[in-house]
């Protein structure tokens, strides 16, 4: 009986937790936004590394663009694959 309600707590902190990690990437999103709008409102320029990042996909280098960002920005191997993606997208 006993391990059937930690289970259940247990079960139940594991729901809450996932519901707020899921409402901070939300609002990590919405902050992303906010920023890259005044970002380009402000003038502000973009990182050095994108350059870098333009040459190596018209080269084909896609692999290294993605390796490229992960050193100069330490990112993980998901976040790279993402910004290398924006930037493709934006060519």
């Amino acid at each position: 009986m006993e391990y059937t309600f930690l289970i259940v707590i247990m079960f139940i902190c594991a729901l809450a937790a996932s519901n707020k990690m899921n409402n901070l990437e939300k609002m990590i999103k919405y902050q992303q936004y906010t920023i890259d709008k005044l970002s380009k409102q402000l003038g502000v320029p973009e990182h050095p590394i994108n350059d870098v990042v333009r040459k190596k996909l018209k080269e084909d280098k896609y692999v290294e663009a993605i390796k490229e960002i992960r050193e100069v920005l330490n990112m993980s191997l998901p976040e790279a694959k993402k910004y290398v993606d924006a930037i493709k997208d934006d060519m």
